[in-house]
């Protein structure tokens, strides 16, 4: 993958939300650079208290390739119309998977280096047609690495 160069400050990226009833959002890593992703935060807004959902996020080397880490599959049950649950992830944090902190589930992530393209997907299981992903309180907050060719 060749050498990486000095990292620079910390970058917030604040990734459009998809469309209501889409279950899946990628972000790539661009060519030329890696990713340290140092937290990261996002919201499920459910229609209807139809289906059980399970929030997924996964780490990819690229995109449909190996994971590198699938480190949350947060279940949501019982959601009742407009309920909304965050999902805090940060290097580092001591999981609790139980939701107590007014709806938010926080999640230790991975202290590892993205390569160049490599993916992060934001996947929900058993998505509805209104369910909206959101991207709040910063969204991905990462260190970017120049990579040398």
């Amino acid at each position: 993958m060749g050498q990486f160069k000095n990292a620079t400050s910390l970058i917030r990226l604040l990734p459009a939300d998809p469309a209501a009833g889409v279950g899946l959002q990628t972000i790539t890593v661009p060519a030329g650079e890696a990713w340290r992703v140092v937290s990261y935060a996002v919201n499920l807004t459910a229609s209807a208290a139809v289906a059980n959902r399970y929030l997924m996020v996964t780490y990819r080397n690229v995109a449909g390739g190996m994971q590198l880490g699938k480190f949350l599959r947060m279940p949501i049950t019982a959601q009742t119309a407009g309920l909304s649950w965050g999902f805090v992830g940060l290097i580092g944090m001591p999981a609790d998977n139980t939701a107590m902190y007014y709806q938010t589930f926080r999640v230790n992530i991975p202290d590892i280096i993205l390569p160049p393209l490599a993916t992060i997907e934001v996947y929900v299981e058993g998505v509805q047609a209104a369910d909206q992903i959101s991207w709040v309180n910063g969204g991905i907050l990462y260190e970017k690495f120049m990579v040398n060719a």
